[in-house]
């Protein structure tokens, strides 16, 4: 994946020569901010998740975020992710998110 995300410059550089002009050049920076923000919020969607799940509520007294979700003990994997992704987005934006962190390892991550 990493490798693909190397190319992206080439093909950036492709589409410049095939369509020059400053318009375009705005809209590649822009996609590539916007890229950029995805995979860095996607990756930070991933590490709350694993946080939620690998302090499960049989180890930590208070639970965790995906039981005060009401998400536990499901295998709808988009609803899961798109439940971190939300919490990501909000955090990184300043948004409102009704999932809160509930044990000290989500806080202290929230908080990171």
């Amino acid at each position: 994946r990493l490798l693909k995300v190397s190319k992206m410059d080439r093909i950036m550089n492709h589409i410049r020569d095939v369509f020059p002009g400053a318009h375009v050049d705005y809209s590649l920076k822009i996609a590539k901010m916007m890229f950029l923000i995805f995979f860095v919020t996607h990756a930070i969607a991933c590490g709350w998740y694993l946080i939620g799940k690998e302090t499960d509520s049989s180890s930590v007294v208070i639970g965790n975020w995906i039981d005060k979700a009401g998400i536990a003990g499901t295998t709808d994997m988009a609803l899961e992710y798109s439940m971190s992704m939300h919490w990501a987005f909000a955090h990184l934006l300043l948004g409102e998110m009704d999932v809160p962190a509930v044990n000290k390892w989500e806080r202290m991550y929230s908080i990171g």
